[in-house]
């Protein structure tokens, strides 16, 4: 029943597609509702395909899957980027003094998290360098917020880099992946790869008619070896950090670890497991186990635990959370994947009221920020498209966690947000006067 079901939602899916690229070319393939329509039914297709032995598909998580996959394709057939928009954001990119703000920023939180990093690798050493890679890099708690702040820090340098060929934005971007790759840690990595990957089909969109048939060939095949590249990236790192427990502990291959067949490359192994495990854990933890509900103190943890620290109560707040239980992501004592989507928690926290609040509140996030991208004053080019890239980000990790925890994305749209208002009032006029001394 379960492959019948993945061959339907194929068809669905390709049917989708083929009508998306008629009307919208391109742009359809960088429109937020559609990225998650694409990236939620085609997750679950795969589940329900089994390519791992480690898979048992069940009625509630597909009705689940297809309830959400269902939502963005609603909320796409009701707003959605259009090929304007994209090329007024574009060709506006120089035409902003704030592009200058942005850069002093991204500066500042170079050096800072360049110099926070060097003192924790002082610290605890450096992880990529030891036998055991399992683990990412340690860092102090507070340290890493700044660390992989280094994201906003590099997206802002590769767009300027890109409209203004200055060198020195190109060195800082280098050294700021680099720092990054170093932490084994490749959601960062990954956020980036989508700011990155938006921005150039943003580009080329713009670009496009000015192009003969040949650049865009080329053009195409650059997007498509960007992708590649990082597939095998992402394989790449999950292979180091994975070599030494597979062959010291578990003494097995990757392959059979995961239960799928030798025929699938690596990289491609990673990405799978990645994109469909989180459906497996949720899956056996609503049918398996009850927790009490939290009555969305994990939607507003972050806001609650600080006041309840305010008040001397944090712990104790926090113990009583713990408390209330919470779905085990039964893979990870298995075979080490954790990941579960934003399922548990919201179902924790209300059943499936819960479930449809959070839901909600995601596609709340994609209306938003597609408004923002589509806006024509209010915002600077540099500014819609971080907050776009970066609010696509926390979209895309739905598939995998609560994105809602996921500070370092809520952080980088708090300050884009923070420069954009400041911009507007002339908070920053100072600097600029500063300037002409």
């Amino acid at each position: 029943m379960y492959y019948l079901l993945s061959l339907i939602q194929l068809i669905i899916f390709l049917t989708f597609m083929i009508n998306s690229f008629k009307k919208q070319g391109l742009t359809s393939i960088v429109d937020q509702g559609k990225i998650m329509f694409i990236l939620w039914i085609m997750s679950l297709t795969l589940y329900d395909l089994r390519l791992s032995s480690l898979y048992n598909p069940t009625i509630t998580i597909n009705i689940i899957g297809i309830s959400i996959w269902g939502s963005f394709f609603i909320l796409s057939r009701y707003i959605f980027l259009k090929k304007e928009d994209i090329t007024y954001t574009l060709e506006n990119v120089k035409k902003y003094g704030v592009n200058e703000i942005y850069s002093v920023a991204a500066n500042v939180i170079f050096v800072l998290g360049l110099s926070l990093f060097a003192y924790n690798v002082n610290k605890y050493g450096l992880t990529i360098l030891e036998e055991n890679r399992v683990n990412k890099q340690p860092l102090d708690h507070y340290s890493s917020y700044v660390i992989y702040m280094l994201v906003l820090a590099s997206e802002i340098k590769y767009i300027l880099f890109r409209n203004y060929r200055k060198i020195l934005d190109l060195i800082i971007f280098m050294i700021s992946i680099f720092a990054l790759f170093l932490t084994l840690n490749r959601g960062p990595i990954a956020f980036l790869f989508v700011t990155i990957a938006l921005y150039e089909v943003f580009n080329f969109i713009n670009i496009s008619k000015r192009l003969s048939k040949t650049q865009r060939y080329i053009t195409y095949g650059s997007l498509s070896l960007l992708i590649i590249g990082f597939v095998i990236f992402f394989g790449f790192v999950g292979n180091l950090r994975m070599e030494y427990v597979l062959e010291e502990v578990y003494q097995t291959t990757l392959w059979e670890h995961y239960g799928v067949s030798t025929l699938m490359p690596s990289a491609l192994l990673w990405v799978y497991v990645y994109i469909t495990s989180p459906f497996e854990n949720i899956a056996f933890s609503l049918v398996n186990e009850t927790v009490s509900y939290a009555y969305f103190n994990n939607l507003l943890y972050p806001f609650i635990k600080f006041s309840a620290n305010l008040i001397g109560k944090g712990e104790e707040y926090k113990a009583w959370l713990i408390g209330r239980g919470s779905y085990t992501p039964y893979l990870q004592e298995k075979v080490g994947l954790n990941a579960a989507t934003f399922i548990p928690e919201a179902y924790q926290d209300f059943g499936f009221i819960g479930f449809i609040v959070y839901l909600g509140i995601y596609i709340l996030i994609a209306y938003s920020t597609i408004k923002i991208m589509k806006t024509k004053v209010g915002y600077s080019s540099l500014g819609k498209i971080l907050i776009y890239t970066n609010g696509t980000s926390m979209l895309i990790w739905t598939v995998f966690t609560n994105s809602f925890k996921i500070p370092i994305l809520i952080m980088n749209i708090m300050l884009v947000l923070f420069i954009e208002y400041a911009y507007k009032k002339g908070y920053f006029k100072f600097w600029f006067e500063i300037k002409k001394i």
